[in-house]
């Protein structure tokens, strides 16, 4: 009983891990994404003035 439960245990552990790499990795891609969105924005800030 003991051993199911230890079992079960680790593979949690280890879907929660998982879950974490790919948060990780969306939240990189976001951050990254925002990075990209400045830099446009530094490069041409009259397009971005007349945008607001």
């Amino acid at each position: 009983m003991a051993r199911k439960q230890t079992r079960r245990r680790k593979a949690l552990s280890s879907l929660m891990e998982r879950r974490r790499q790919c948060r990780k990795r969306t939240h990189l891609r976001v951050v990254h994404r925002i990075k990209l969105f400045s830099a446009n924005q530094a490069e041409s800030p009259a397009e971005s003035s007349s945008a607001l």
